[in-house]
């Protein structure tokens, strides 16, 4: 939904879904999901593993971190709980094959996904936590 403002154009609404770092340490799945993302009016960045993660983490501000369990160098529950221990606003959703998470890292998530429940699943799970946001135009060209 556009609404024009009509004094100044840069006032004008555009709504923006979100901003997602995708962590996979499977490079082919990551970009799937990251294709998927996009079509879906997301701002995606991506990651192999949890070490350029978190580089992307202090550099961008990112609205849902949307992790797969096992990767390089920590799994899913470690950066999870490193996206919560450092006080991130971002969300958590953890998406992975792995049937069974062990508890103590299922408390730094904000939702759970098996990659068995399918994409539908996990896009609703997004949309649940990431709700629509309005910038103005000008906001939109600084990204």
């Amino acid at each position: 939904m556009v609404a024009m403002n009509n004094e100044k154009r840069t006032n004008i609404n555009i709504s923006q879904p979100g901003r997602v770092l995708c962590v996979d340490g499977d490079a082919l799945t990551m970009h799937l999901l990251s294709l998927i993302l996009r079509k879906n009016g997301y701002e995606v960045f991506t990651s192999v593993d949890a070490i350029r993660a978190i580089r992307v983490l202090k550099r961008e501000d990112v609205d849902l971190v949307l992790l797969d369990y096992e990767m390089p160098h920590m799994n899913g529950g470690e950066l999870a709980a490193f996206v919560k221990h450092e006080g991130l606003a971002a969300k958590v959703i953890l998406f992975s094959g792995k049937s069974i998470i062990p508890h103590h890292h299922l408390a730094f998530v904000d939702r759970f996904v098996q990659k068995s429940e399918g994409v539908e699943a996990l896009l609703e799970a997004i949309e649940s936590l990431l709700p629509i946001t309005k910038r103005t135009l000008a906001e939109v060209q600084q990204h």
